[in-house]
């Protein structure tokens, strides 16, 4: 549930993630997936940029038809 903050900064390795959530802890609910919504996320494969959110292949296609 904490590797969000993995992808923020890279340079931070998974096992020092608790100590960083401490140290800032506006970071703990940001963009926490439950165990359905991040499968129900593997269809999404496109970033919509006038949506600002992910998309499936028929619904990019929807859009330029």
């Amino acid at each position: 549930g904490i590797h969000h903050v993995h992808h923020l900064s890279s340079t931070i390795p998974f096992h020092r993630l608790p100590e960083v959530l401490k140290a800032h802890p506006a970071l703990r609910d940001l963009n926490r997936y439950t165990a359905w919504e991040s499968l129900s996320a593997f269809r999404l494969a496109l970033w919509d940029e006038e949506q600002q959110r992910m998309v499936t292949f028929a619904e990019a296609e929807e859009s330029m038809g």
